[in-house]
């Protein structure tokens, strides 16, 4: 009985820890992307330059 109850409370766990990684990488992913940080860099670059 107490077996069945960890097994279900690990594998809730690893499913939780599992889907945490998939967000965190997800979001790194859409905010950190070369594409995402080559528009910052130029849009930084241009508020340099027109002034």
């Amino acid at each position: 009985s107490d077996s069945i109850i960890n097994d279900f409370h690990r594998a809730l766990a690893e499913m939780e820890g599992h889907q945490i990684a998939e967000t965190a990488i997800s979001l790194v992913f859409s905010k950190y992307s070369w594409e995402n940080v080559a528009q910052r860099f130029e849009e930084q670059m241009k508020s340099w330059f027109d002034k």
